[in-house]
Parts: C-alpha cells; sequence; structure tokens
C-alpha cells in the first residue's frame, strides 16, 4: 500500500485575505456642550473664525482685578458664556481703539459700564470671573467680536442701542457690533 502523504506533495495553508472595511461615516464638526457656547443667533449666518489666532493683550493685576469686577457686576448672574462675553467686549473695546488706550480707560469710561462705581469695589468676586477676565484676555471670544451688549428685557424699545446688530445672544445678553 502507498501512503497518501507521499503522494500528494505538502502546501502550506493560506488564509483568506480579510474583507474589505466598510467605509469610513463622514467627518462632522464636532457640536460643543459647553456652557461657554452661546446659543445660536437668529440674526445673520455665523461669523468665519479669524484664520491666525489673535495675540493676548498685555494686562497688569489691577486691570485683571477691575475687569472681574465689571464682569460681576454686569453679568453676575448669567451664564458662564455671557460672564465671557461681557469681557470679551472690553477686549474688543480696547482692540478696536475707539473706547479708550488701556483696559483701564475702556472700563472707567464714564456711561460705559453701569456696574462701574457704586458698591463695585466692596464686593467679593469670585474666582470664576477672575478667570473668565483671563481667559477673554487670551482672546476667547463667544460673541463674534461684539463691542455692546445688552438686556432686551431691562432695555426700552427705542434705546440707540437696538438699532446695533445684534451678533448672538447668551443667556439674557444680547450682544452687539
Amino acid at each position: 500500500m502507498v501512503a497518501l502523504a507521499s503522494v500528494v506533495p505538502a502546501v502550506p495553508l493560506r488564509a483568506a485575505p480579510p474583507p474589505d472595511p466598510p467605509p469610513a461615516p463622514p467627518i462632522r464638526p464636532a457640536v460643543s456642550a459647553s456652557p461657554l457656547s452661546p446659543s445660536p443667533s437668529p440674526v445673520g449666518p455665523p461669523r468665519a473664525a479669524p484664520s491666525q489666532p489673535l495675540p493676548p493683550v498685555p494686562y497688569s493685576a489691577g486691570d485683571l482685578d477691575l475687569m472681574a469686577r465689571v464682569i460681576h457686576g454686569e453679568a453676575g448672574g448669567q451664564p458662564l458664556g455671557a460672564r465671557l462675553g461681557v469681557a470679551a467686549v472690553i477686549v474688543n473695546r480696547l482692540c478696536a481703539h475707539r473706547f479708550g488706550s488701556s483696559l483701564e480707560a475702556v472700563m472707567l469710561a464714564p456711561g460705559q459700564f453701569q456696574a462701574v462705581g457704586g458698591r463695585l469695589f466692596d464686593l467679593a468676586i469670585p474666582a470664576t470671573d477672575r478667570s473668565l477676565a483671563r481667559d477673554a484676555l487670551e482672546r476667547q471670544d463667544p460673541t463674534g467680536g461684539a463691542l455692546y451688549f445688552y438686556n432686551p428685557g431691562q432695555t426700552p424699545r427705542h434705546s440707540w442701542i437696538r438699532t446695533r446688530t445684534v451678533l448672538v445672544t447668551i443667556g439674557a445678553l444680547s450682544f452687539a457690533r
């Protein structure tokens, strides 16, 4: 009898090639659920992000303290995004070169911020407001470049501020240019 192994040559077994992987789903931009994200504005399309990040704004400890006090006084009861928006308006005004040549000049300009003066300097300021001031000085801006803000629920219907273009509404505050 003939041995089968001697007649049939040994052939190594190969595994079948793996099937092609399924196509990848399309990449979509992530949607942020951060409390700093503004609610969508019903006015106008979203603004494009700048191609280059803006440089930070130089500041002193006194600027940071005053800015935190203005944030607290103007928007203390608002969500974080609105409070950051108030800080961004201060920085945007400085960079616009129309509201003052220093952070202090922008914040202390007569009639610009209702919170300046009075009890503002007697209040304890939360660390969160100092942190938001730093974020704005590092050029975080949820407003898209707003120079003004107001609370529509507390602003008279015929006020000049309502003639400004609203860029975004965050909390109870409308941010405008």
